[in-house]
């Protein structure tokens, strides 16, 4: 079937509206008409009567004329109380919503910080010493030259306390497991290092107050990871944390060198050290070391200025709840650095803090409180470059690797021995009958700091000399001699003919230099008349550091013979004396010769 073609005539269309347009108009007028005739006829009609309005019109206008219009009260709305009550507050507690809309699903987390503690190194002491160590031989502007080393000396003060690793770690681990961002891995207690600072005492530090200097912690322990040698091991691992642990120095020929001291750990970590007083070398007590006559709860000694920290509170889990003393000095750890740049004649006291990992290092700053740092960042100076002072917020706790505990108590004094000592060797009494006044010996001792030997030598001294002595060689080339006994009852006198070092070969120039005067000698008194070897010889000194010091022939007996007599020449004395080794002197009358 073919579709039919509609093809649209615009022409015939105009056509055809001219031709038929007037009946199109005729057609809508009748259609209007006829719905006009439409709603005329269906319209619903009007059933009251003209009588009946009238009716109603007449009882309406009686109703109207019979109303009394005074009685009637119209009363209108209060505008004022409207008012006064829009004036009132509003309760917020009357629109408060008591449940959220959305609530948490799981307990909200507190913003970051630092622990409120962090415990600092306790019990700081500081004990003064000196030794012979082999460092590499550098030239002037260039670095060291390889398996070259020589001999130095180094005066040094080991400075040493505990601190308790365990319990700050338990501290960490109680206040960032409720912080956002909580990280076991890095919210842990991981110490990075330790500074140090000291201060020189001297009159007016009282005064001026102490000036504190920091020490080169990095540049101390490249040295003494220079140093040819070993370093002993003398404490148990569990007692140490080798972060701010500084080992003991390496030494050359350790078995032919005094021991250590067991200043170099703390007393209150055990050790294989011995654990008897030392001796300072001029006598007495070593300076910052313990007092015998003062123990703490664990019984150990403790320096005069050294105070310990308060018992444990009762709820403290970490603390008081140990079986022993053992057990809670297995929770500390040792805190030791040497300070090797310490100057002889020098009065010093230190302080330390300990370095640790910042576990807020890169935390977003939304996530940290708003609180003060500043001395928890190391390094951070509190000013601004005009010098207004400025607070660490949470941008500088985020942007610094470390945190610091606080500073440590200060260390007691510790005084650093002169290079020079002196021993009493002997006084002669004027010759009877004569006026004039006595004479004597001492033994001068000069620690060579250049070469770490003690170079020493008898010189005569008489009151008003001052111990100096200048040009003089060591070792000293001693020919023998013929050597005199006499008989005593006193056991051995000390022993008076120098020697030669064997360890030491090369000869050094150098002045015995001590700026001490003698101020009077005392010759040793007899306690009878037939008593042939006299009591020991007294002198007083005064010390360049305005000190008086009496030099006692019987209490630097000892020291001397160490230094000038042989093994050989001890035995033979030991032999003609009657002293077994370990022994007390026999009965035996019969004579026998001791050295003139």
């Amino acid at each position: 079937m073919k579709k039919p073609n509609f093809n649209i005539d615009k022409e015939a269309l105009q056509r055809f509206f001219v031709e038929h347009s007037e009946k199109l108009i005729f057609g809508a007028a009748v259609i209007g008409a006829g719905m006009i005739a439409f709603l005329a006829v269906s319209k619903a009609s009007f059933d009251e009567t003209p009588e009946d309005l009238q009716q109603k019109a007449l009882r309406a206008k009686q109703h109207v004329e019979a109303t009394n219009w005074e009685d009637v009260k119209v009363v209108g709305p209060d505008y004022l109380a409207a008012v006064n009550q829009g004036r009132t507050p509003i309760d917020p507690e009357d629109y408060a919503l008591n449940k959220p809309f959305d609530p948490q699903i799981f307990a909200s987390m507190e913003k970051r910080g630092l622990p409120p503690v962090l415990l600092p190194v306790e019990q700081l002491r500081g004990a003064a010493g000196r030794g012979a160590f082999m460092e590499p031989i550098r030239s002037r502007g260039a670095a060291r030259t390889s398996n070259q080393f020589q001999r130095r000396g180094r005066r040094w003060v080991v400075i040493t306390g505990v601190f308790k690793e365990e319990q700050q770690n338990a501290y960490f681990e109680e206040y960032y497991r409720e912080a956002q961002q909580y990280n076991p891995q890095t919210d842990v207690a991981q110490y990075v290092g330790y500074e140090v600072q000291r201060a020189e005492v001297t009159d007016s530090t009282a005064a001026a107050g102490l000036q504190w200097r920091k020490l080169n912690v990095d540049a101390t322990l490249r040295w003494i990871g220079g140093l040819d040698g070993e370093s002993e091991s003398v404490v148990d691992e569990i007692f140490i944390n080798p972060k701010v642990e500084c080992p003991l120095l390496p030494r050359p020929e350790a078995e032919d060198q005094e021991p250590w001291p067991p200043t170099v750990v703390h007393p209150r970590i055990p050790s294989s050290l011995a654990t008897e007083p030392v001796t300072h070398p001029e006598g007495g007590t070593q300076p910052g070391t313990v007092d015998p006559g003062r123990l703490d709860p664990f019984g150990n000694p403790i320096a005069e200025e050294d105070s310990l920290d308060a018992p444990p509170p009762e709820d403290d889990p970490e603390e008081g709840t140990s079986d022993g003393p053992d057990d809670a000095e297995s929770k500390l750890k040792l805190f030791r650095f040497f300070d090797v740049l310490a100057e002889p004649g020098k009065t010093y006291r230190y302080r330390v803090r300990l370095l640790l990992n910042n576990p807020n290092f890169g935390i977003q700053v939304r996530y940290l409180k708003d609180d003060d740092y500043s001395t928890r960042i190391p390094g951070f100076k509190g000013v601004d470059p005009a010098g207004t002072p400025v607070k660490a917020g949470p941008a500088e706790l985020a942007a610094s690797e470390t945190i610091c505990t606080e500073w440590s108590q200060l260390s007691p004094t510790v005084l650093i021995p002169r290079d020079t000592r002196l021993l009493a060797v002997t006084v002669n009494p004027p010759a009877p009958g004569r006026e004039n006044p006595p004479n004597g010996k001492v033994m001068v001792i000069n620690w060579v700091n250049k070469s770490g030997i003690e170079a020493y030598k008898d010189f005569p001294v008489r009151r008003g000399k001052v111990i100096n002595f200048k040009g003089y060689k060591f070792p000293e080339i001693i020919e023998p001699r013929e050597e005199r006994y006499t008989r005593t009852r006193r056991g051995r006198p000390p022993q008076r003919v120098l020697r030669r070092p064997t360890d030491e070969v090369e000869t050094i120039d150098l002045d015995y230099v001590t700026e001490s005067l003698v101020v009077d000698l005392r010759p040793g008194q007899r306690s009878s008349s037939r008593d042939p070897w006299p009591g020991p010889s007294e002198i007083l000194v005064w010390n360049p550091d305005g000190s008086l010091a009496v030099l006692n022939e019987l209490a630097d007996r000892d020291d001397y013979e160490d230094l000038t007599m042989t093994e050989e020449e001890a035995a033979a004395l030991d032999d003609a004396s009657g002293i077994a080794p370990g022994g007390l002197p026999d009965d035996d009358d019969d004579e026998f010769e001791l050295p003139e």
